[in-house]
């Protein structure tokens, strides 16, 4: 059993094949609990799936961008989306001073998988995708196992200031980012284990 309040920050480690995806998985709705339930507010997930979904937003070490501009790589394909919430997320990710140094702004080009840019503004363009719907959960997946340790450290500054009202889970074995969580769990034998908490 595990029981996560929003404004948490939860580490998520274990061995390769513990089923560390597999948690988020589930709790993304991607996968259908053979047994038990994934309740948010005391309603399934199963039953309000669609809706549910749409509060997820996920970050991978593998951020894959398109041959496109950093909008559409933002944008992703969603309809509805205002400039001013496109505006907003770059705010949040520190990604301004970036794109306004660019002479083509955010309709520069990335390049093949974006080859034009560094891991750390890949990252941010990742960030500011999973961020445009305004999830409540954000995952994020072995995000940081490609950055340097300073890059690293930016990446947990601006995750600290998105982080309000929202749960945040991190698929992580990084010291910085257990050190940042409120909640370290290891899986260990298909059981959760709480190594530590933090208490407000």
């Amino acid at each position: 059993n595990l029981e996560i309040n929003k404004d948490r920050t939860i580490c998520i480690e274990g061995e390769n094949g513990s089923g560390k995806s597999t948690l988020v998985d589930l709790i993304s709705g991607m996968l259908t609990p053979l047994e038990g339930k994934i309740e948010f507010n005391n309603q399934n997930i199963q039953d309000i799936k669609e809706d549910w979904q749409k509060n997820i937003g996920y970050v991978s070490q593998t951020n894959f961008l398109i041959n496109s501009s950093i909008k559409d790589n933002i944008v992703f394909g969603r309809e509805r989306v205002s400039e001013e919430n496109i505006n907003d997320v770059i705010k949040k990710v520190e990604l301004e001073t970036f794109i306004n140094s660019l002479p083509m702004g955010i309709e520069t080009n990335v390049g093949n998988l974006g080859g034009n840019l560094s891991g750390g503004q890949k990252q941010k363009i990742a960030i500011a995708r999973a961020l445009i719907p305004d999830p409540k959960i954000i995952i994020l997946d072995e995000a940081t196992n490609a950055l340097d340790k300073e890059t690293e450290e930016n990446f947990l500054e601006i995750i600290n200031k998105i982080k309000n009202g929202k749960i945040t889970l991190f698929i992580a074995h990084s010291k910085l980012i257990k050190k940042f969580c409120d909640i370290n769990i290891l899986i260990k034998n298909k059981r959760i284990e709480i190594n530590n908490e933090k208490r407000n």
